[in-house]
Order: structure tokens, then C-alpha cells, then sequence
């Protein structure tokens, strides 16, 4: 929720600052309809945010498609704004989604991303289609695939840390139990030994008891 409440908050004043970072000499001003729906825009992914623990498959594919959105009818410059709570939502879904949920989803939000990119490069600038491809696959990456690689990673190295150390645990148990049980064999070899001394002397003692009556 706060991850959520400052994704929100910091994208929607970076957006009421862009006509004063940019400023009349940079184009045309931006008009504040644009500004508008760009900022119910960012507040509808901030409002996802929040409830990414619930559903992380869902979220993370409605605010990379509100991203799409963004980069190709917002006022051109502010497009990447939304990639920051698609940022989070990709960190949340790979924390909270196992891997095998992850082919399609990650994929599909990398070319949501993508698309949204490529719009807004090519509304902004006079780049030619392949290096608005290379743009907009980059942004992909750096958006989707690195903050996702970066936890599977993280997270597999966890993973195997806790498999060594519980199949130390396991290896330590078993061995205890072989100890439990070369102790408890030889108590009963020990008890065996005990009992046939014992019966041993009584037996004696009977005897010697009988004789001691017959003389």
C-alpha cells in the first residue's frame, strides 16, 4: 500500500510539473485535458497498486495496458510516467506468482510496454521505425525483463540456500538417529548381559542354597 501510495503521488506531481520542465519553448502546451486524463490515468494504476498482493497477474497487466494507454494518446514527453507502477507491479507479481505463471505473463506485459513506447517515440521524435523498435524494446527491458531477473534470481538463490540448509537439517537428524540408535542397541546388549549375569548368580545361589540344606 505505501509502495502504492508513493508511486502514485510522485508520478501525478511529476505530471503537474511537465508544463513547467518543459516549458513554451519546447512545443506546444500541453493541454490540461491531456493533463487530465494522463493524471486519472497514473491515480488508476496507483488504485491497482494497492491491491497487487490480492492479485498480481491482474494488476500488473492492467497498469502495463493504462501504460500502453498512456504512451499512445498522452501529451508526448510524460508517457513514461507509467512505467513506474509497472515497474512495481512487475517486482510484486515475480515475488508473488511461481515461475511456470510467469512465461505468458511477462511477455504480454513486456509488449504492452512496448507498444505504449513505440507511440510515444515515434509522436515525439523523428526517429526511424527500427530504432523506434530498438526504443521501445529496450524500455521493455528495463521495465519488465531486468527488475524481473534481477528477483528470479534473487529469489532461486534463496531457495537453494534453504535446500542446503535443509538437507544439512536432514542430514544432521539422520545422524542423530543412527547415534539414538547404536545407544539404545547397546543399552539393550548391556541389559541382555545384565540379566544373564544376574540369573547366572541366582542360579548359583539356589544351588549353593540347596546343597547348604542338604548337608
Amino acid at each position: 500500500m505505501l509502495a502504492a501510495l508513493a508511486v502514485g503521488a510522485t508520478t501525478i506531481l511529476l505530471l503537474l510539473a511537465v508544463p513547467q520542465i518543459l516549458g513554451p519553448e519546447e512545443g506546444a502546451p500541453i493541454a490540461p485535458a491531456s493533463l487530465g486524463v494522463t493524471g486519472i490515468a497514473l491515480a488508476v494504476q496507483a488504485v491497482a497498486l494497492g491491491v497487487v498482493r490480492l492479485a498480481p497477474r491482474v494488476v500488473l497487466l492492467v497498469v502495463a495496458a493504462i501504460a500502453m494507454a498512456v504512451g499512445l494518446v498522452s501529451p508526448t514527453g510524460v508517457g513514461n510516467l507509467a512505467h513506474a507502477a509497472v515497474l512495481v507491479a512487475v517486482l510484486q507479481a515475480t515475488l508473488l506468482v511461481p515461475p511456470r505463471g510467469l512465461r505468458v505473463l511477462l511477455p504480454v506485459a513486456a509488449v504492452l510496454v512496448a507498444v505504449g513506447q513505440a507511440g510515444d517515440v515515434l509522436r515525439s521524435s523523428d526517429l526511424l521505425l527500427p530504432a523506434v523498435i530498438g526504443a521501445a524494446v529496450l524500455q521493455a527491458l528495463v521495465i519488465v525483463g531486468l527488475p524481473a531477473a534481477v528477483v528470479l534470481a534473487i529469489t532461486a538463490r534463496r531457495d537453494a540456500r534453504s535446500a542446503r540448509h535443509g538437507e544439512s537439517e536432514a542430514v544432521q537428524r539422520e545422524r542423530d538417529a543412527l547415534v539414538q540408535a547404536a545407544v539404545a542397541h547397546e543399552r539393550t546388549a548391556m541389559a541382555r548381559e545384565l540379566h544373564d549375569i544376574a540369573a547366572h548368580h541366582v542360579s548359583s545361589i539356589a544351588l549353593m542354597s540347596t546343597a547348604i540344606e542338604r548337608q
